[in-house]
């Protein structure tokens, strides 16, 4: 266990932490999810994403309804990105 404080505007925490598996600091074990692509848009005007393979069905489905309901906070094309050069 690793313990940390924290102080934040005058008050102080304690956190507790469990220290990263062996794997993981020595670079043995993968930590890139398989992907699965979900389409927040639609037959006509696809807007491909990506999200863990990993999730549980319900957690995919919660996952996809948020990205829905906040879609316009997503740049699909260049001309939705003012001031980035397309090149």
């Amino acid at each position: 266990m690793v313990s940390l404080e924290v102080e934040e505007e005058g008050e102080e925490y304690e956190i507790t932490a469990k220290e990263a598996p062996k794997e993981l600091e020595e670079g043995g074990q993968n930590t890139i999810d398989e992907l699965t692509e979900i389409n927040l848009g639609s037959k006509e005007t696809p807007r491909p994403t990506f999200i863990s393979a990993s999730l549980p069905d319900d957690m995919k489905e919660r996952v996809t309804k948020l990205l829905r309901e906040y879609i316009d906070c997503f740049a699909w094309s260049y001309h939705e990105m003012p001031g980035l050069d397309p090149r």
